[in-house]
């Protein structure tokens, strides 16, 4: 499994994207590949919201509005 250590708990990939049909597309392909992936539309999202404790890493759009990436 390349690197990844199968006795530590994965933590969730957290997508930042605006464009909804991008992000939703992210998220599907991550989940087909085995990953738990949770989706947000603006980085004030995922900062409200998302557990940074459990945060594997984070995919960020680079011309996002307000807060970019």
């Amino acid at each position: 499994m390349g690197g990844v250590c199968m006795n530590e708990p994965r933590g969730f990939i957290a997508v930042v994207e605006d464009d909804v049909s991008l992000n939703q597309a992210i998220g599907r392909l991550l989940h087909a590949a085995g990953f738990h992936a949770r989706l947000f539309e603006t980085g004030w999202a995922l900062l409200e919201d998302a557990d940074v404790r459990t945060m594997g890493c984070f995919v960020l759009g680079v011309l996002l509005p307000v807060m970019s990436g």
